[in-house]
């Protein structure tokens, strides 16, 4: 398949599938060859797009080409996360509650969960758009890409590497840190209003019993066999590396360990993406991906 008249200049396949535009990197083996490939999906952070995050995808195929040669590099893929993008509906429901939004915490974990579904979606759907076989299939993300990342590897079972770039494994005690630092900062009667109590969080009991059946910290047996990346960064008060310490610990507890579980913390850095994270994405995943080490 070719790109369309419309694509990117440097995607090499555009497809829309099931009503999502996805841009695919790297060399599709021509149909009905018999051969096979493997592919990455790439998620993008809240308040961005899949656009936005092509230049970093075409850098990540590039990095894994150089890494991989002579052997090809996997496919890689990125789409818009809902309410993104060409998806974007209410973009008040894509801020936090510093901006006003006052229903945050189930508003992000809606769109966390949703792109999870769309990985699985994808992952049953784009070997019959491309009328080839994938076999293997790998996540990364940054910010809420690196959350949907974790919730994506933690239900389902099909992606077995993954990078999570300034991103967390429990959204509890993220939502329970960011709502203790936004309370404090509220300067008005007004502004404490649209803030929630620390101790409330936000979180109603219907959201807790989802937290509870999907999270990545409350399915560390998930975990099992597969290879994990956490890259943050020490100085990022957004999504504290702190905030993933009860995650880490249960999934290094378990009895059926993960293939590799590693987490670097690159100290003086905020919520951001470094070139040492990317460098490190691209290093982990020709290390481990495609049942690899």
């Amino acid at each position: 398949m070719t790109a369309t008249p419309s694509a990117p200049a440097h995607s090499t396949t555009q497809l829309v599938l099931g009503g999502l535009e996805v841009f695919i990197f790297g060399a599709v083996p021509p149909p009905r060859t018999g051969a096979s490939t493997s592919a990455i999906f790439f998620l993008h952070g809240r308040q961005s797009s899949a656009q936005e995050s092509l230049a970093i995808c075409q850098d990540l195929h590039a990095q894994l080409t150089t890494l991989l040669a002579p052997n090809p590099a996997p496919l890689v893929i990125t789409f818009d996360q809902r309410n993104h993008g060409t998806r974007l509906v209410d973009a008040a429901r894509n801020s936090a509650w510093k901006d006003g939004n006052a229903t945050h915490a189930m508003d992000m974990y809606a769109l966390q969960w949703g792109t999870a579904v769309d990985v699985s979606t994808l992952i049953d759907t784009l070997p019959m758009a491309l009328a080839v076989d994938i076999s293997a299939w790998g996540v990364c993300g940054i910010s809420l890409g690196g959350h949907s990342t974790l919730l994506a590897l933690a239900n389902e079972p099909r992606l077995e590497c993954g990078v999570a770039i300034i991103g967390c494994g429990d959204y509890l005690a993220l939502m329970t840190n960011r709502a203790a630092r936004m309370t404090k900062k509220a300067k008005t009667p007004e502004e404490a209003v649209l803030l929630p109590p620390a101790s409330e969080v936000a979180v109603n009991r219907q959201l807790l019993a989802l937290l509870k059946l999907r999270d990545p910290v409350n399915r560390p047996e998930a975990f099992g066999g597969k290879a994990v990346l956490l890259l943050n960064g020490g100085a990022d008060k957004l999504v504290p590396a702190a905030c993933n310490q009860g995650f880490i610990a249960r999934v290094r507890d378990l009895k059926t360990p993960a293939k590799a579980f590693e987490e670097i913390v690159e100290e003086g850095v905020g919520h951001t993406t470094t070139d040492t994270m990317k460098a490190n994405t691209a290093e982990w995943f020709a290390k481990y991906f495609g049942h690899k080490a």
